[in-house]
């Protein structure tokens, strides 16, 4: 378990090192990494807003869902006892 572990370890610093010197390379160019950046950060905001209005939209439908056996399960034990009350009155 340990060598996976540092097997990862170094894979990860190896992948920062890779980022650092492409981030170097495209500032030399004149690419406004910046500017990526801020890109980037908001597409993230973006996906996480989608996800949680889904999410918030599935927890909704389920809540419906909920209700909505809760009230046919009301309406037939108000129907039941109805029904017994009539028949109790015969």
């Amino acid at each position: 378990m340990n060598v996976k572990r540092e097997i990862d370890a170094a894979n990860r610093r190896i992948q920062e090192q890779i980022d650092a010197s492409t981030r170097a390379a495209l500032i030399r160019i004149g690419v406004d990494v910046e500017a990526m950046d801020r890109e980037e950060a908001e597409q993230r905001v973006r996906r996480a807003r989608e996800a949680f209005a889904a999410f918030g939209e599935a927890v909704g439908t389920a809540i419906n869902g909920f209700i909505g056996l809760a009230t046919a399960f009301a309406d037939g034990v108000q129907h039941a006892m109805e029904r017994e009350i009539e028949e109790s009155k015969r």
